[in-house]
């Protein structure tokens, strides 16, 4: 899901909002992760279909014990950020 509000007819900023899941394998075992990811971005026509974008998101992944040989919990997340250059078909 991404709403977006349009500043002018050539700018918009948007928040996405999602799910999302990783598996991580050690020698031992596996370990299913699934979360929430979370995001906000810029978007602005440049000419035409041409358009510059910068979005930062979130993403947690949330936590599972350790069940085989030891205890304890592991947890995930993630930042990324982005910036580009799009063209709108």
């Amino acid at each position: 899901m991404s709403p977006a509000w349009a500043i002018d007819d050539t700018k918009l900023v948007y928040a996405k909002v999602g799910i999302t899941g990783t598996q991580k394998q050690t020698m031992v075992q596996t370990y299913d992760f699934t979360g929430y990811s979370l995001g906000l971005g810029y978007k602005q026509f440049i000419y035409k279909q041409l358009y510059a974008f910068g979005e930062v998101n979130y993403a947690d992944y949330g936590t599972t014990s350790n069940s085989r040989n030891s205890s304890g919990t592991q947890s995930l997340n993630g930042l990324n950020v982005l910036i580009g250059v799009g063209y709108k078909f």
